[in-house]
């Protein structure tokens, strides 16, 4: 999706976070776990993926040692995630 959004001069940037939130009656969402995935994705520069700790743990629990490598070594890559403190 990227590659093709790039071709037609769009660059899009992401950040993942996993938690509660609490949605309030206009749509808005507030709570810690949205203030983190604010944080998370203003981290990110254009063309880039940056999950938070907890989602790295998440996706970590099972996956294959190579896969938890990828994804705990990289601080900001478009292709397999990046970390916050």
């Amino acid at each position: 999706m990227r590659q093709a959004l790039a071709e037609i001069g769009i660059t899009i940037r992401a950040g993942v976070h996993a938690g509660e939130i609490v949605l309030l009656d206009n749509g808005d969402i507030t709570g810690i776990a949205g203030n983190l995935a604010a944080c998370v994705e203003q981290k990110a520069a254009d063309g880039e993926l940056w999950v938070s700790s907890t989602v790295r743990d998440m996706s970590s629990a099972g996956a294959p040692a190579s896969s938890t490598a990828a994804i705990t070594h990289s601080r900001a890559s478009p292709t397999n995630g990046g970390s916050t403190p």
